[in-house]
């Protein structure tokens, strides 16, 4: 791999493989289906083709979840901060 990122060119720091997980998850992002985005990459099971689609869809729940509280109101959110204390 390090000789065909070499010969591609690419940046130091950038991998073919850093690449390919990039072209996973803008698939997986873009809505397609499951099946769409499992061809795309050539996966021959679902499983490594799940692995793209479960963290787009945290990332939308979360998404989800803060348009929710900004559209009924709420700017902030009460986090219980721990109290720091002194002992000699």
């Amino acid at each position: 791999m390090a000789d065909w990122t070499k010969q591609a060119g690419l940046p130091k720091g950038y991998t073919l493989h850093g690449l390919r997980h990039t072209f996973g998850s803008l698939l997986a992002e873009a809505n397609l289906q499951t099946r769409a985005v499992m061809e795309a990459m050539g996966h021959t099971d679902l499983k490594s083709t799940e692995h793209y689609m479960r963290r787009i869809n945290q990332r939308r729940i979360m998404i989800d979840a803060a348009r929710s509280l900004n559209d009924h109101g709420e700017t902030t959110i009460a986090v219980n901060k721990p109290i720091l204390r002194i002992v000699k």
